[in-house]
């Protein structure tokens, strides 16, 4: 019950009760804080004017977990669209205060009547719920949810991105029912204010009877992350799946509505487990226009710059090209030459001999080309060589992306460091929300081999997308469970095709917050993992061998001696049939990847700063930035560029992860 309440996670828990609000038939949802003398979240209030709950329905719909009244109707009283189905609404509350309760006025029995739900972190099984009472005639229907004691998480609502996060996940539902208003801390909800453009399309596969509909709505505001989300018919997002489209400069939210996407929402969040699926090729389809628009985009972004250079008259070249060569040259110029647009002076002059000293240094003119090259780019002789023999073979952004990707993960090892092994940083971490959620879009850092094909899943889930793997027909509804009868949840599930005779291979993480110390009861918790898989005959194969890590930044004496044996690999407590179970240690995981990494590293030059792995983070598109980091990244300096570093920033550019 505390894991599905996500204490940490309040933005989602607000986004919870405002969908309550509105599957009530509510015209206007008001999100409300009192603050305390430090500015501190003292109070979080959500108030609605909908149709409220009678007593009856409170009694029934607050006494177990699950079971929503939405599951069995898809539109309100009114007509409207609804929202939930799952029931787990109410738990989300608790991430918004140690004591919650709703006051609701709805039509009773005898006519409207006032009841009043009431609970605790420490009783979260337990709900009271009062006797109905009367209200006077006239006083509107409508509930009123307040939390308090709710702690230093809430200063999440306060940040900019939760406005815009909650702007981007109502964006379709407000622009479909125009006579609903909500409002976030007196402010009132309006995708249109900070949309910067809003693009559709066809998106088709064979088997698909119909086209799904791909809505790109582009942001002018920083959003909390880049999501899809799939909606059925009605435009109602279902599930939400990751976007893996890279557009830098851009901040957006996609929309795929296709009418079974609603079918069995369950389902959605298993779509890429048959990658042979209608479903899971009209989200790779998707993806794929996604990238294509974003292609476009850039290329259109590249052709307003150069417009404007010569509206200013700083444009190197005048007239049409002279022959097919200078129309080569000067392709080649706009694309550099828009790649450093950040980093070009601002002033008129100085922009023009910038942009005449790039355009001499691309043209290769013996005359400039050396003292250009050296002003711009700092190149000598031979980097000057490997440069123009790296152009013949492949595109500059090519080079720049690939030089990027090694830097973003140095950058990315640095804060993870900072993370699971700063004395000050690991106290604070908190594993799901934060550690969890930014190595779910790092999972080389377990191995350059690995794809992430489950994170956060039950063992049964993982049984369906191991079968869906290996091409066998979907396992029977009959749950997995440990040695005490338990269904248990795994962190990471990670897998790679085999190098010899076929073979696959899974391994399974379970992570522990940086400041947990593993323990035998941390091993004895992966070893039912393990017992869970080799005793369930429907995970076995001969072509699947299994790894089982148990990740910690520090292991105890008895869990060490555990897993330093003469006979084993150090770190591995015990291997049979295929079947590896280890403890490791951040720093070892660390190490390994620095390993990994250290030639690139020495041949970029590259030394990754606090400064470096902070802005990293910060530009992430996950949402587990730990608060100590982030009040870090508010004390350096926001650029990342010294004098040799700005001659090549990135460009904007569309491309996977």
């Amino acid at each position: 019950m505390a894991k599905l309440a996500r204490m940490d996670e309040p933005i989602g828990a607000v986004e919870e009760l405002i969908w309550n609000g509105l599957d009530a038939d509510a015209h206007h949802v008001a999100v409300e804080a009192e603050l305390n003398d430090l500015g501190g979240i003292e109070v979080v209030r959500v108030v609605d004017d909908g149709h409220g709950m009678g007593n009856e329905e409170c009694l029934t719909w607050f006494q177990g977990l699950g079971g929503s009244w939405k599951a069995k109707q898809r539109v309100s009283r009114s007509g409207r669209f609804l929202h939930g189905k799952a029931g787990h609404g109410r738990l989300r509350a608790f991430a918004l205060g140690r004591h919650i309760s709703w006051a609701t006025v709805g039509e009773g029995v005898e006519g409207p009547a006032t009841t009043r739900i009431e609970s605790s972190r420490d009783a979260i099984c337990d709900f009271e719920i009062s006797q109905p009472a009367p209200v006077s005639a006239g006083l509107p229907l409508g509930t009123t949810f307040e939390a308090t004691g709710g702690g230093t998480s809430l200063s999440k609502l306060t940040e900019p991105r939760a406005f815009h996060h909650l702007t981007a996940k109502l964006a379709l539902y407000l622009e479909m029912y125009t006579d609903v208003e909500v409002s976030f801390l007196d402010e009132v909800l309006n995708p249109s204010t900070i949309q910067a453009g809003s693009y559709e399309f066809d998106v088709t596969v064979e088997g698909a009877d119909v086209p799904a509909r791909l809505r790109i709505i582009e942001w002018n505001k920083k959003i909390n992350r880049r999501e899809l989300h799939l909606c059925d018919d009605r435009g109602i997002p279902q599930a939400t799946v990751p976007v893996r489209v890279q557009a830098r400069g851009y901040d957006f939210t996609a929309y795929l509505t296709w009418p079974a996407f609603g079918d069995d929402p369950n389902d959605l969040l298993l779509i890429e487990t048959n990658i042979e699926s209608v479903e899971a090729r009209l989200v790779e389809a998707a993806r794929d226009r996604i990238r294509e628009h974003f292609r476009d985009r850039a290329a259109e972004r590249q052709t307003e710059l150069v417009e404007g250079w010569k509206v200013l008259e700083v444009y190197p070249y005048s007239g049409p090209p002279a022959n097919s060569i200078e129309e080569r040259e000067r392709e080649m110029f706009d694309a550099v030459a828009s790649t450093v647009a950040e980093k070009l002076p601002k002033a008129r002059s100085p922009k023009k001999v910038a942009l005449g000293l790039l355009r001499h240094a691309l043209a290769a003119d013996p005359e400039f080309l050396r003292p250009a090259i050296s002003e711009l780019f700092a190149l000598g002789d031979a980097e000057r060589s490997d440069l123009i023999r790296l152009l013949n073979r492949t595109r500059l952004s090519s080079i720049i992306r690939a030089s990027t990707t090694i830097t973003n993960r140095l950058d990315f090892i640095a804060a993870l460091e900072q993370m699971v092994l700063d004395p000050e940083a690991r106290r604070t971490v908190l594993e799901r929300s934060e550690l969890h959620e930014l190595l779910e879009g790092e999972p080389w850092v377990f191995g350059e081999e690995y794809a992430l094909h489950a994170s956060d899943r039950s063992l049964t889930e993982v049984l369906k997308r191991h079968l869906a793997l290996l091409g066998r027909p979907p396992a029977t509804q009959q749950p997995v469970r440990d040695a005490d009868g338990r269904v248990t949840r795994i962190d990471l599930m990670l897998s790679r095709a085999g190098y010899l005779l076929n073979r696959r291979h899974h391994l399974i993480v379970e992570l522990k917050r940086p400041s947990v110390e593993a323990g035998i009861t941390e091993w004895n918790q992966v070893t039912g993992y393990a017992d869970a898989v080799t005793s369930d005959d429907r995970f076995a194969s001969s072509d699947v061998t299994w790894d089982f890590w148990l990740v910690a930044t520090k292991i105890d004496r008895r869990l060490h001696n555990q897993v330093h044996q003469d006979h084993l690999p150090p770190g591995c407590g015990w291997s049979q049939g295929g079947v590896r179970i280890w403890a490791r240690t951040w720093g070892e995981v660390i190490e390994e990847c620095q390993r990994r990494l250290r030639f690139y590293q020495k041949a970029l030059e590259y030394e990754s700063s606090e400064m470096h792995a902070l802005d990293y983070l910060l530009q992430s598109p996950a949402d587990g930035v730990p608060d100590i980091l982030r009040s870090r990244a508010n004390q350096v300096p926001a650029q990342r560029t010294s004098d040799a570093d700005a001659a090549l920033p990135q460009a904007p550019t569309a491309n996977d992860d």
